[in-house]
């Protein structure tokens, strides 16, 4: 009897340690809304592998190399940041999009006379008749351009806004959840919406880790999957303001798809993992305000 009650005692006291195990995870800086709602996703991954995470911040801003460079030295544990061929040949990346690939799923900023002219687009080849606006260098410029979309392109972004007033293109491409305040903050230009089309292609962004921290990377991969299989994951997403609110707005489910290729991903990015992936058609308004 002794002997069963001292392996009930150690099979609860383990069974507590497991549940409280407590990790120090240094991260880079979070000075925006989307970094903070990351950092908070990545609290919730660690839960759902028994971690309480301890997140310590850099004490600096940290550029995109210097952030590479500091994983590879082991002074991070952890950075974010879109997916790229040539990081993940030097880093280890967790192959789960951070936010279901949301970033590759484009909405158009547009001059409000130009509604008409796109609600009569129904395909890649009547896209090709108006001209978007990007970034020189940005990701997501090469990709559009290799879909055959011409492009008008400026080294300075915010250049882009005036020009899309002053109709030197037709529509400027940009995340779900980012032209409502773009275009809320600029009340001096006569730009609204596109209500008519969802341009979409394959685009994510990745947690990295050290090349050799498998363990880490394990740890991540299995937690995240764990919330996908639960559910947990999307009703975190897609409940959170920055995301929910934009989706709503932009009734993503009732719009016109259209897909173009990412020949610029790594060979080994996980597109025909459907779980994965943000399908507009299964957010419905009504789906979104019940969360």
């Amino acid at each position: 009897m002794k002997a069963y009650i001292c392996a009930l005692f150690l099979a609860f006291f383990s069974s507590q340690s497991l549940a409280q195990r407590s990790i120090d995870i240094n991260i880079p800086q979070t000075n925006n809304d989307r970094d903070r709602l990351v950092v908070e996703l990545l609290g919730r991954i660690f839960e759902a592998q028994d971690y309480r995470a301890n997140f310590i911040e850099a004490t600096e801003f940290l550029s995109d190399s210097r952030q590479t460079e500091e994983l590879r030295s082991g002074r991070l544990d952890i950075i974010w940041a879109g997916m790229s061929e040539d990081r993940e040949e030097i880093l280890l990346p967790v192959r789960v999009p951070i936010f279901k690939g949301i970033q590759g799923h484009r909405i158009f900023s547009i001059r409000p006379e130009s509604q008409s002219a796109f609600a009569m687009v129904k395909n890649l080849d009547d896209l090709k008749r108006f001209e978007a606006g990007s970034g020189m260098g940005w990701g997501d410029t090469v990709i559009i351009e290799a879909a055959g979309l011409p492009t008008v392109t400026t080294s300075k972004g915010v250049n882009l806004w005036p020009m899309l007033d002053g109709a030197r293109f037709d529509y400027f491409p940009l995340a779900i959840h980012e032209p409502w305040s773009e275009i809320r903050s600029r009340t001096d230009l006569n730009l609204t919406v596109e209500k008519h089309l969802l341009l979409v292609y394959p685009f994510a962004m990745y947690f990295y880790v050290n090349a050799e921290d498998q363990k880490l990377r394990n740890i991540l991969h299995s937690g995240m999957n764990a919330m996908l299989d639960d559910g947990s994951y999307d009703r975190f997403l897609f409940s959170a303001p920055m995301f929910k609110d934009a989706l709503i707005d932009a009734d993503v489910s009732q719009r016109t798809v259209i897909r173009i290729p990412n020949p610029f991903m790594h060979p080994a990015t996980p597109v025909n993992e459907t779980k994965y992936w943000l399908d507009p058609k299964k957010l419905t308004i009504e789906d979104l305000q019940a969360l």
